[in-house]
């Protein structure tokens, strides 16, 4: 999959600006729709390839080899969760 095609992209207004969260193979990441600069950016461990994810405006489930990581979205970062 490459890295240049978003998977998901999930619009969402946070403190008067508009952030997107993209969601490709390799990577999740948060993208200030106004300046189109990176906010956050989350990628699986040891180069792992994300291969199945759903997601919807607050939080991103993806699956990256056997194990399965829960990101939460909030304004200008991504958490992961235990």
């Amino acid at each position: 999959m490459s890295d240049a095609i978003p998977v998901i992209v999930h619009f969402r207004m946070l403190l008067n600006l508009q952030e997107a969260s993209k969601v490709t193979g390799t990577s999740c990441r948060l993208v200030n729709e106004n300046t189109g600069q990176l906010v956050c950016e989350w990628r699986p461990p040891e180069g792992r390839n994300i291969s199945v994810v759903a997601a919807n405006v607050n939080q991103v489930v993806a699956a990256a080899g056997q194990l399965i990581y829960y990101i939460v979205i909030h304004p200008g970062a991504l958490k992961l969760e235990a």
